[in-house]
């Protein structure tokens, strides 16, 4: 069997209005039955980090973190259907939603790099999300079958997931074998999330 995300290192631009702002660069590792996505984005500090650990069999999230090795700016612990946010100084909890485990979505790629592999493993099409950014908030992202036009830099072989949450809608594009994310366009906001270097399509 094709393992899903493995183990190994993914580069992504970051792309609003056809202009790259960013990079970021993912690694997936797994230990002691977790998966392990550790992600670095330009322009973070050069020891800024954000680290996923996902269950090794539904890649549901269990933790996460950011920040550098001295100072951890945000966590997120996860426990069934209970998640508690420790957010500078604030300490948030949240219940997720019946049949819609917690995922973890911030200003990067990580989230979306792991929610085809995780909709698939975990059997569902939705999602409670914890989003960390300019503020800290919880809501529902459902998935369905898409009908978007298939982009130029996406191979051929790729499948599509529709993505709805936060009022906005986009279009996930990966390997259907490992799960791996080659593209997530967001057209109401012209912004892209592009494997860079992707395989032989």
């Amino acid at each position: 069997m094709t393992t899903l995300l493995p183990n190994g290192s993914y580069t992504y631009a970051i792309l609003e209005r056809g202009k790259q702002l960013a990079t970021s660069t993912i690694v997936v590792s797994r230990a002691n039955g977790a998966l392990t996505i550790e992600e670095h984005a330009s322009p973070m500090e050069p020891s800024e980090k954000t680290i996923r650990t996902l269950d090794a069999s539904t890649l549901v999230t269990r933790s996460y973190t950011t920040g550098v090795p001295e100072r951890t700016v945000a966590s997120v612990t996860v426990s069934g259907d209970n998640a508690v946010v420790q957010d500078g100084t604030s300490t948030l909890r949240f219940v997720a939603a019946r049949g819609a485990p917690f995922a973890v979505s911030d200003l990067v790629v990580g989230f979306w790099f792991h929610l085809p592999a995780t909709l698939h493993a975990a059997r569902t099409q939705k999602l409670t999300v914890i989003s960390l950014g300019f503020a800290t908030k919880v809501g529902p992202l459902t998935a369905s079958t898409s009908t978007a036009a298939r982009p130029s830099r996406v191979p051929k072989r790729d499948s599509a997931l529709s993505v709805t949450g936060e009022g906005a809608t986009g279009t996930l594009w990966y390997d259907p074998q490992t799960f791996v994310l080659d593209e997530f366009d967001v057209p109401g906001h012209q912004f892209v999330f592009a494997r860079i270097a992707n395989p032989e399509r």
